[in-house]
């Protein structure tokens, strides 16, 4: 008897499912079912634990008739496969990692290739001057700046560093997310500033704070869920929409409401990056302020906060009643 046939008996014995010695373990339904089937094996961790859960010892699961060896030679066939298994993994995610860093370097390469090519005059220097100088007058005040306060490089540097440990979501968000070089791009191809502009800023430099709350979400999420209902014949797209999304709801919509916040605060990225026609709120406060505070203004912030009141009682409400249903 292999061991996959073993661990089969040993649950059937036990009156367990497939599911609930994934759950004790800690592995998914389809690593319990290889297991069974002989198309892998369970590392000696997860040996040790079907031991304790089958109520046996690893020697009699993987006592054997097919094999000579001893059970003390297979633990550490195991064991040395698991070993090299864990090798492999580190150099593929180490791969990985590196390739993603470059990846992120690239993409500030760009930028810093396209504020070179629109953002300076390249008729009245040397190569050697267009490709590395960054005196503020021989560029585009803004990217100009930049480069001068070497504030560009912190910024690749803060995307290319974690990116080496796997954090491509927050490396890939810093770069999108990277305000400044929208400003670089629309005013080096004379795009007028408008809504359209406004509102790419505004998704832009709230994608990290959607991000960062709806995989926070994602990190407890039980992904046998999702298997269990593509098992009860659901298709990628009815699992997202009626398992995936319901269960992520929360972190969506409070990522949403972050999101919202941040943009109605906002009036750095908005002043450089709307037209004279489009406005938010804040640029219109600012500017009203600009003549003295008027009672516009008082009533206005008031309504704001009474809004605010509003929403967290409102929340609150909600919140008690479901609790009180569970």
């Amino acid at each position: 008897m292999s061991l996959g046939e073993k661990i089969k008996a040993c649950r059937q014995n036990a009156g367990m499912s497939q599911e609930k010695v994934a759950e004790l373990v800690g592995v998914s339904r389809q690593a319990v079912t290889k297991w069974e089937a002989n198309q892998s094996a369970p590392n000696t961790e997860n040996l040790f634990k079907l031991a304790e859960i089958f109520g046996t010892t690893v020697d009699l699961l993987l006592a054997s008739q097919e094999t000579g060896t001893s059970p003390a030679e297979q633990i550490y066939h195991l064991y040395k496969m698991d070993k090299r298994k864990k090798a492999e993994n580190r150099r593929t995610r180490l791969k990985s990692n590196l390739l993603l860093t470059l990846a992120v370097i690239g993409g500030y390469i760009v930028i810093y290739l396209a504020g070179r090519i629109f953002g300076t005059d390249e008729s009245q220097m040397s190569v050697t001057e267009w490709l590395f100088g960054n005196a503020p007058q021989q560029l585009r005040y803004l990217y100009g700046w930049l480069l001068h306060q070497h504030i560009f490089w912190v910024a690749m540097a803060i995307s290319a560093i974690p990116a080496l440990f796997g954090k491509k979501y927050f490396s890939f968000t810093t770069l999108f997310g990277f305000a400044i070089a929208l400003l670089i791009f629309f005013s080096s191809i004379n795009v007028n500033m408008n809504m359209v502009t406004l509102i790419i800023a505004h998704v832009t430099f709230s994608m990290p704070f959607v991000v960062i709350t709806v995989r926070a979400r994602l990190a407890g999420f039980d992904k046998s869920i999702e298997e269990a209902a593509r098992d009860l014949g659901a298709n990628e797209f009815r699992t997202f929409f009626r398992v995936t999304l319901p269960m992520i709801s929360p972190g969506v919509i409070s990522g949403g409401m972050l999101a919202l916040t941040m943009s109605l605060d906002d009036v750095v990225v908005s002043f450089f990056t709307a037209g004279p026609e489009s406005q938010t709120l804040p640029l219109k406060i600012l500017g009203m302020v600009r003549k003295g505070v008027s009672p516009d203004v008082n009533a206005l912030s008031t309504l704001m906060i009474l809004g605010t009141i509003v929403i967290l009682l409102t929340a609150t409400l909600i919140q008690g009643k479901l609790e009180k249903k569970m």
